[in-house]
C-alpha cells in the first residue's frame, strides 16, 4: 500500500539462480513488518536459528573417572537389544546409545562436583572465619588441610579438560604444542632420546618407528645414544657392528661410534634404511657440560612470550586467501556481506563460536 492508499501491490514470487541454491540450500525469505515504508523489507537469511546441533567433546580426564568403566560396559553390554540385522548399522546405534548415555552421566557429574565444590568453599571460608576469632584447634587444621586437598583435586580436574581443550583449539589453527618446544641439547643428561623433540621435525619415535621398537631402553636418554669419534674407526675401511655399538653404514660416518642396544642385529632392509638415516641425523651431536634447556621455535628468539604466542596465532588465524571478494552490485549491500560472512565461516554458528574460543558447553 503507498502512502496515499490508493494502491496495493504484493510481491509474492522472488527469483533465484539455481547457483546460490546449491550454493547455500538452507537460505530463506523473511518479510519484515510494514509499518513506515510502502513495502515488506524481506530479509534474507541462511542460518538456522539454533545454531546447529550442539557438537559433542569427549576429554580424557573422564577416562580417569571411577564410575565411567562401570557406565561404559553396562551400556555397551546392555544395548543388545537394539540390534540390526547389519553389523555396521548396529554399531553405530550403539555409539549412540554410549554417547546419549555419557551425556547423561557428564551432567549428573558436573551438577554433583559444582555442589562438592561450592561446600568445599563455604567450609574453608567457615574455617577461614573462626581463626580471625580464634586460634584454630588441631581438628580445624587437619579439617581444613583435607578440605583444601580435595578441592585442589577438582580443580586439577577441571583444569586437565581446560588443557585439552586448548591444546585441540591451537591444533585447529595449525598449532602443536608437542613441536614448538625443541629441547636445546647440552650434555644430554635430562632429554629423552626417543620421547622428546629434540632433533628433527618431532619425536625420533615417531620418524623412526622400526628402530624405536627394537631398542632395549625405550627411555634412555641422549647421553646415552650419543655418537663419539675413534681415530682408530677413523682408518678402518669396513664398518664394525657389535650388539652393543654399530659404526655408521655409510662412508660420511666413519669414525664414529653409536651405541645402540638392539634386542637383536639390524638385517632387514627397511630397518637399515631407518639406520642410516637415523645415524645421518645425529652424526652432527655433539654433547657439551651445559644443562639441556627448552626452547621455543616459534620466533628467532628462542625464547616463549605471551606476545610472540599471540602473533602466531592472529598470523594463523588471519583468513589469508588468494581469492579475491567479489561484490556484486545488483545485490543491496546486507546481501554482500552476509554472503562474506557465510564463505569465511563468520557467522555465530556453535561451531565456528567454538573455533574462535568461545566456549560452549558439549552436554
Amino acid at each position: 500500500m503507498n502512502r496515499c492508499g490508493s494502491k496495493l501491490t504484493k510481491i509474492d514470487r522472488i527469483l533465484v539462480s539455481k547457483h546460490i541454491v546449491d550454493l547455500w540450500p538452507n537460505s530463506h525469505i523473511l518479510a519484515l513488518p510494514r509499518e513506515f515504508s510502502d513495502h515488506s523489507p524481506l530479509l534474507l537469511t541462511n542460518s538456522c536459528g539454533d545454531f546447529e546441533p550442539i557438537p559433542f567433546k569427549f576429554y580424557n580426564s573422564w577416562l580417569l573417572h571411577n564410575d565411567f568403566p562401570s557406565i561404559f560396559l553396562s551400556c555397551w553390554l546392555n544395548s543388545v537389544g537394539q540390534a540390526h540385522p547389519h553389523p555396521a548399522v548396529n554399531f553405530k546405534l550403539k555409539l549412540q546409545a554410549l554417547k546419549s548415555k555419557i551425556k547423561n552421566w557428564r551432567s549428573s557429574v558436573k551438577l554433583n562436583e559444582s555442589a562438592t565444590t561450592v561446600s568445599l568453599r563455604d567450609s574453608i571460608d567457615a574455617i577461614d572465619t573462626k581463626a580471625e576469632i580464634s586460634p584454630l584447634t588441631t581438628y580445624d587444621i587437619e579439617n581444613r588441610t583435607l578440605l583444601v586437598n580435595e578441592l585442589t583435586s577438582l580443580e586439577h580436574r577441571n583444569l586437565k579438560d581446560l588443557r585439552q581443550k586448548a591444546k585441540n583449539d591451537l591444533l585447529n589453527l595449525g598449532i602443536d604444542m608437542s613441536l614448538i618446544f625443541k629441547k636445546k641439547i647440552g650434555n644430554g643428561n635430562h632429554t629423552r632420546f626417543w620421547m622428546d623433540n629434540w632433533v628433527g621435525g618431532g619425536p625420533l619415535k615417531l620418524s623412526f618407528p622400526r628402530l624405536y621398537r627394537l631398542d632395549t631402553n625405550q627411555q634412555c636418554v641422549v647421553s646415552d645414544r650419543a655418537p663419539t669419534f675413534h681415530q682408530h674407526y677413523a682408518t678402518t675401511s669396513a664398518p664394525i657392528a657389535t650388539d652393543s655399538s654399530q659404526i655408521g653404514p655409510s662412508a660420511s660416518h666413519v669414525g664414529l661410534v653409536y651405541n645402540w642396544s638392539w634386542l637383536w642385529p639390524i638385517r632387514s632392509g627397511p630397518d637399515l634404511a631407518e639406520l642410516e638415516d637415523l645415524c645421518s641425523l645425529v652424526a652432527h651431536l655433539r654433547l657439551s657440560d651445559n644443562q639441556d634447556k627448552w626452547e621455543c621455535i616459534i620466533d628467532s628468539s628462542r625464547t616463549f612470550t605471551v606476545k610472540g604466542m599471540r602473533s602466531q596465532i592472529t598470523n594463523l588465524s588471519t583468513n589469508t586467501s588468494l581469492i579475491p571478494i567479489r561484490w556484486n552490485s545488483i545485490f543491496p549491500s546486507k546481501v554482500n556481506i552476509l554472503t562474506w560472512r557465510i564463505a569465511n565461516m563468520r557467522l555465530p554458528t556453535r561451531v565456528n563460536l567454538d573455533y574462535r574460543g568461545i566456549d560452549l558447553d558439549s552436554i
